[in-house]
């Protein structure tokens, strides 16, 4: 199911838990009330004061929590629930995990994925431009395009980057060993952020990819939607019963969920659309702050317009990643403690509730797709 995304960033903001229903209490606003039956995730920026048994009932209830810093230079913070009892599927995941074959499979998948999705993305700016020249900005909107640029200039620039990752989406079928699969997934995500600095309006004053802090815009907006993106991914990932820590992609490392990240890379390209649809529709360069410790970041007025727009977002991820629906997603292929049919249970006891989006290309949808696909490569090469 996919439910509701609540963004606490109200001063002086009070949560507190009735019963089954979250109260949200400020001085500045009316009081106002959530049942947790209806909430997906909870993100919150700021100091709100929060009870320990909101957090207790948000476990229970398999509601993550993502906290924002309020630093620029500060890392979130994800607060989940507990794995799932599917011992089975995590020994599984560890010895695949050991096995070259297997990894190289599925770093293959995830990289395919990923660079597919990169190209079809390519594929918007030449129609993106086209609606920029017939349309007139207004005050809230600057062009995500730059004008100065040609015609044939743009499509040369897009040919270029679509043969670049075309050639090494070709050479992964080729080549084995994480290194060398990782290598054609830098190359690819370089090409790709050239493409950006080469085509984007300069009002958005973008040089390349830059994090922790991001120093403009783009990349502002591209490390909080990765981030939000994160989110979900946590959230399938620990429903599933998978280790976060245990990856392929990415090799393991203390304190690093590589398996969480290994999910994320194929959803990056859709990651990317929203940021630069939103970009191009409904925020300007005007709606961040910028400072040389803190980095660029969205204001207040930005962070209203951000998250209503990433919400709907998610329940209409741009990019499938399988010929299945949520009902085809029990065929793992892994033996595991917990049925899966248990596992869909409660998936389809709100099934007619009118506030939960049942889109079969919603973000978690996705997520668990992918996993999906995933796990049937530890059965395939055992």
């Amino acid at each position: 199911m996919s439910g509701y995304l609540l963004f606490f960033d109200i001063k002086d903001l009070t949560v507190s838990l009735d019963g089954k229903v979250l109260k949200m209490q400020s001085p500045n606003i009316k009081t106002r009330t959530f049942p947790l039956i209806y909430i997906d995730q909870i993100v919150v920026y700021g100091n709100p004061k929060i009870y320990c048994n909101v957090w207790k009932a948000l476990g229970d209830n398999g509601i993550p929590a993502l906290i924002l810093p309020s630093r620029g230079k500060g890392r979130p913070v994800w607060i989940t629930p507990g794995l799932s009892t599917s011992v089975m599927i995590r020994k599984s995941q560890n010895i695949a995990s050991e096995n070259p074959e297997t990894r190289d499979s599925i770093i293959r998948l995830l990289l395919q994925h990923k660079l597919e999705k990169q190209l079809e993305l390519i594929k918007n700016f030449s129609e993106w431009s086209e609606i920029e020249k017939n349309n007139n900005h207004d005050k809230d909107t600057v062009s995500l395009l730059n004008k100065s640029l040609s015609k044939d200039q743009l499509e040369e620039y897009i040919f270029k980057a679509s043969e670049s990752i075309k050639n090494n989406i070709a050479e992964l079928t080729k080549s084995s060993g994480r290194d060398k699969l990782m290598g054609y997934e830098g190359a690819s995500a370089n090409v790709w952020f050239s493409l950006l600095k080469q085509i984007l309006s300069p009002e958005w004053n973008f040089s390349g990819r830059n994090r922790r802090p991001p120093k403009d815009p783009i990349n502002a907006l591209l490390s909080l939607s990765y981030t939000m993106a994160m989110t979900e991914v946590y959230k399938s990932v620990y429903e599933r019963g998978m280790d976060p820590c245990i990856g392929f992609l990415h090799a393991d490392l203390p304190g690093r969920d590589s398996f969480v990240l290994d999910i994320l890379e194929p959803l990056r390209p859709g990651a990317d659309l929203f940021c630069l649809n939103f970009a191009m529709k409904y925020i300007k360069p005007s709606n961040f702050s910028n400072s040389k410790n803190e980095g660029c970041r969205l204001d207040s007025t930005g962070r209203k317009i951000y998250f209503p727009n990433w919400s709907s977002w998610r329940l209409s991820w741009p990019y499938s990643f399988a010929d299945t629906n949520l009902s085809n997603i029990n065929d793992l292929d892994v033996e595991q403690e917990d049925s899966d049919e248990d596992f869909l249970e409660k998936e389809n006891q709100l099934e007619n509730n009118p506030f939960l989006n049942q889109n079969p290309k919603s973000l978690r949808i996705c997520c668990l797709q992918i996993i999906k696909q995933v796990t049937k490569c530890f059965k395939n090469n055992n």
